[in-house]
């Protein structure tokens, strides 16, 4: 009932590369703040990568110049992904997933209970009266 809307307005907001752009550029920075960060590959649509190429030499610059001397590195890679994107960490099997599906996902798992709850004291009776 509610997963077909809302499945759209995530792929259209994930569709916009602007917003790709913003979203991406919030996790690198937010995972690079971190000590113990290592290594990050960014995976991207293939219908995408020629629009992201340009930002992610911008990101790797700008870590590059902040002065930190063990700046981790960024890749550009495409991948499997439709809408959104994916962050591997290179030391180990963690993948970060900001696709459409997982977004579906992760909204669905949390308003299901809720959804299920909000239904459960209608009867049909009553309201098939009126």
């Amino acid at each position: 009932l509610l997963a077909l809307p809302f499945k759209e307005k995530v792929t259209e907001a994930l569709g916009d590369t602007g917003y790709l752009k913003e979203l991406i550029r919030a996790v690198v920075l937010e995972y690079t703040g971190h000590p113990d960060c290592s290594d990050l590959q960014v995976l991207v649509p293939k219908d995408q990568q020629e629009e992201l190429i340009d930002f992610m030499v911008e990101l790797v610059k700008a870590q590059t110049d902040s002065g930190d001397p063990d700046h981790k590195g960024l890749t550009l890679q495409t991948a499997n992904v439709d809408v959104g994107f994916m962050i591997n960490r290179m030391d180990s099997n963690v993948t970060l997933d900001f696709t459409d599906e997982a977004f579906l996902a992760l909204f669905l798992k949390f308003l299901t209970p809720r959804f299920r709850e909000f239904f459960k004291d209608i009867k049909l009776g009553e309201s098939a009266g009126k």
